[in-house]
């Protein structure tokens, strides 16, 4: 049995926090990948979210976020995915990402700025 890894294959023995979820933040190249800057928290989280910014790596699981990625870097972006409990170094986890949209996410949904 031959088992083939592409760019959407995230690493062995990941494990998820939950299922699909909002992070709206900004969208920065970093080196041959893409990185999450924004709150630690997802949109649809019902807890208060600590107000602090993290970095997480972005790995896209389809086509369309993997096309999306280098059109909204420099940007901001509603990304929608769940996170990863997988630290790489200089980043605080990972962001599974299966879809990214833009134009839609002017402002940070808590505090109103953009």
């Amino acid at each position: 049995m031959a088992l083939t890894l592409g760019p959407a294959a995230v690493r062995a023995g990941a494990q998820t926090t939950g299922d699909e979820k909002t992070w709206v933040g900004q969208v920065e190249k970093h080196g041959r990948h893409y990185d999450y800057i924004g709150r630690s928290c997802a949109v649809e989280d019902p807890d208060p979210c600590p107000d602090y910014t993290v970095k997480y790596q972005i790995v896209p699981t389809s086509t369309q976020a993997a096309r999306a990625l280098p059109k909204v870097a420099g940007h901001r972006a509603k990304l929608i995915g769940h996170k990863e409990l997988v630290r790489e170094p200089g980043h605080n986890g990972t962001l599974v990402v299966s879809e990214v949209q833009s134009n839609r996410a002017a402002s940070d949904p808590v505090t109103g700025q953009g």
